[in-house]
């Protein structure tokens, strides 16, 4: 019984060292990072949102691309691109597993830091750190805390950060499509990301985008082109239903209402989603004080007494302003029987323009009587019965209405 115990103990303790021995000669030494299995692109770093290249948030996304520029598709092989938060003083390296191979990358210098033009992009004027990835270089060094934008060609190596700074654009914003309001950054973590600015004035049946940057992409070579501004799914669908799902869509995002606006858009790291909120918090006066209006047509008499021709304004004039309604008004106008005209901003085309059906309203004896009338061929007024007419046109600054009032003397 003993010679049994102790030929089982002498095996058990044999089997225990090899086991120990196999485990010793198999464990990953100290300061050697563990590598990623799927082939692609790893971003990681110090305090971000991952620390090594086999954190599953590491794993890089393919860049989503315009649709409609350069090459016209939603995505390329080895393109790259994804936001993460990045805190102050970080430093981010790559991982780029390929073939059963991982090949860790630096920048030398860390990193270039310059204006989009500097990086060979003149349509992005913010801050890029950008530069070409190489295997063992320096980590790329980020100072400022924030959202970035982060854009890898693993083709030719190049990389692009952006921090993200938030804003929106078009024909409901104050600078339109010409000039961004800036939706400066009120709150970041690794977990959500949010922009916000009150009393924005916007204009209602208007739209507009949001970008994040002084620029529409962060990469675009005319083959190339990122889509980093939102849009919604169908203008008319978001419009009908007033609901506003932003995202990576080429349709701009209707706004309904004129009038001042706090404006928010949300990051949330989990879900990669972008959403808007705009809380209304007063009226819009929109300012028609410096336009100038008048006619253009060959229904009037000129103050020379000729008879007005299609090749010149008439009476352009400043409006006044009595609480929200801006007010034009032509006294003893001599309209010619048979002749057409209409009113438009510097009495010529562009800018406001007023027509028999276009969204105005029509008051006064001369329009019930039927003596301005519309041609049916057109949508210019019509001077049905020549004579002398007082005209007042008026727009209420917080609703847009506007309404042509015409009474004959």
């Amino acid at each position: 019984m003993f010679k049994i115990q102790l030929k089982q103990f002498l095996l058990l303790t044999l089997l225990s060292f090899t086991l120990f021995s196999c485990f010793e000669e198999n464990e990953i030494p100290d300061g050697v990072p563990l590598e990623p299995k799927l082939e692609g692109m790893y971003v990681y770093g110090s305090n971000t949102i991952a620390s090594a290249a086999t954190d599953p948030t590491a794993r890089m996304n393919r860049a989503v691309l315009d649709p409609g520029k350069g090459a016209k598709v939603n995505n390329m092989p080895g393109i790259y691109g994804q936001f993460m938060y990045v805190g102050a003083n970080s430093t981010l390296q790559f991982t780029e597993a390929k073939e059963g191979v991982s090949t860790v990358y630096g920048a030398v210098g860390g990193g270039t830091r310059g204006v989009g033009t500097s990086a060979g992009h003149t349509g992005f004027t913010d801050e890029f750190i950008y530069g070409t990835l190489e295997a063992n270089a320096p980590a790329i060094q980020v100072t400022d805390e924030g959202l970035y934008y982060v854009f890898v060609n693993s083709n030719d190596k190049t990389f692009r950060m952006v921090r993200v700074q938030g804003n929106i654009i078009g024909d409901a914003t104050p600078g339109q499509w010409a000039t961004s309001t800036a939706l400066p950054m009120v709150y970041t973590s690794k977990d959500s990301t949010v922009f916000e600015a009150k009393n924005i004035p916007l204009k209602g049946a208007a739209g507009y985008r949001y970008r994040i940057g002084n620029g529409w992409e962060v990469f675009n070579d005319n083959n190339i082109v990122t889509f980093t501004n939102f849009g919604v799914p169908n203008y008319g669908v978001a419009w009908d239903t007033r609901i506003n799902n932003i995202g990576y869509y080429t349709d701009n995002i209707p706004n309904h209402d004129n009038g001042m606006f706090t404006v928010r858009l949300k990051y949330t790291a989990a879900t990669g989603a972008w959403k808007e909120t705009k809380i209304r918090t007063g009226d819009l006066l929109i300012n028609y004080a410096n336009t100038q209006v008048g006619f253009f047509g060959n229904a009037y008499y000129l103050p020379s007494g000729a008879e007005g021709a299609w090749n010149e304004p008439y009476e352009v004039k400043l409006p006044t302003l009595n609480g929200n309604t801006y007010t034009w008004t032509w006294e003893d106008v001599r309209l010619i029987e048979g002749r057409e005209f209409v009113i438009l901003e510097n009495g010529t085309w562009g800018g406001l323009m007023f027509f028999y059906n276009n969204n105005l309203a029509r008051t006064g004896e001369a329009f019930t009587s039927g003596k301005i009338s519309n041609p049916g061929t057109n949508e210019n007024f019509l001077v049905a019965t020549g004579g002398t007419y007082d005209i007042t046109l008026s727009i209420n600054g917080v609703t847009d209405a506007k309404t042509l009032n015409i009474v004959s003397n």
